[in-house]
Formats: C-alpha cells, structure tokens, sequence
C-alpha cells in the first residue's frame, strides 16, 4: 500500500484471461481460465499460506445456464501454481440476475 510520504513496494496488480475451450465441443459452455496476481484468492486459506504472493491460477469455467436474464457459473481453479510447494485448489459457484 502506498501510504503518504512514503512509498511501498506492496503493489498490488493482477491480470487475466479468459477464453472459450474446444468451442464446436463444448458449445461455449466450458472456458479456460487464467491469471497472473501477486495477491492470494484467500485471506486464510486452509491448504495455502495467504501470506505468500500468488502468482499463477489456471483453471475451467462452466457456464451451464447462459440465456436469458439468469447467469450460473462454476469455476474449478489450481491456484498459486508457480509457489514452491504451496500450491491450492479453488471451488466456487456463482450466479447473477438481470433485471
């Protein structure tokens, strides 16, 4: 963090992408997904160190419902992929409604 009169090395930055995977397959369902961060997806994460700085998440997005006015999304990611030894596994469901 940048705090007045000083200034910090804690910069904090992250980048990715997203792309569709096998297309004709899949039917633009399933997505692969990457980041580089230097921030961890947990504060305490139970199999991580949430101190240490990730740098490299990959990993498969499902969109099973993607019409209409209701989106659902389910991501599988391995996390902190480049640390030594301190690598972790992330799970989430998400949904959203368009009014």
């Amino acid at each position: 963090m940048l705090n007045r009169g000083s200034f910090s090395s804690q910069f904090i930055y992250g980048m990715g992408f997203s792309m569709s995977l096998f297309p004709e397959t899949f039917k633009n369902y399933v997505y692969w997904v990457t980041d580089f961060a230097n921030f961890s997806y947990t504060v305490t994460g139970a199999m991580v160190n949430a101190s240490s700085r990730g740098a490299f998440n990959t990993g498969i997005r499902i969109r099973p419902i993607k019409e209409g006015r209701f989106n659902l999304v389910i991501d599988v990611l391995g996390t902190d992929l480049l640390d030594d030894g301190d690598r972790g596994l992330s799970t989430s469901i998400s949904g959203g409604l368009a009014f």
